[in-house]
């Protein structure tokens, strides 16, 4: 979604964002979505683009209408390896895709991508593990954690990141 008015407001009110309103007993029947602002007060609040499908917030308020505080847009790599849902691989006709929580899809043409994002994630959390244990150790050199920090950064496509820019 894009908006060219040079108003933030007026670009709030343009870009539409929705929340899956799960019902307590996590039924997926039961779950459905709700509207959700951007607080004004927010980072994003007037952005005119965004280039994920995807935003993530911190915190979130009710009043006269349900806002979001603290957004920031999210990857799909980034849903992929940090969900607390596990990924799977649904098949439907002709073609696969790889979701998280039955509430975001994406088009994958081979379940094997499924070994990658587990080994990913695990390698993770073997990562976070190891941290808690050894405050000390220096996860910067781990050649796992470049692997994870480059595939964030360039999203899985097929080039390398300037050795002179830090991500």
């Amino acid at each position: 979604a894009t908006c060219s008015s040079e108003d933030p407001a007026d670009r709030a009110h343009s870009l539409k964002y929705q929340v899956l309103q799960r019902h307590h007993s996590k039924q997926d029947a039961m779950c459905y979505p709700k509207p959700v602002f951007m607080h004004q007060n927010s980072v994003c609040f007037g952005a005119d683009a965004y280039h994920c499908p995807y935003m993530a917030f911190f915190n979130s308020q009710q009043t006269t209408k349900f806002y979001a505080y603290d957004a920031c847009e999210v990857t799909p790599w980034s849903v992929l390896l940090f969900s607390s849902d596990t990924p799977v691989y649904d098949e439907t006709n002709s073609s696969g895709f790889v979701s998280v929580g039955g509430w975001a899809r994406f088009r994958c043409d081979s379940p094997g991508i499924l070994e990658l994002i587990h080994g990913v994630r695990a390698a993770w959390s073997r990562m976070l593990s190891n941290k808690l244990e050894h405050t000390s150790w220096d996860h910067t050199s781990s050649h796992e954690m470049s692997v994870i920090r480059h595939l964030l950064a360039d999203q899985g496509l097929p080039y390398r990141l300037s050795q002179g820019r830090q991500t």
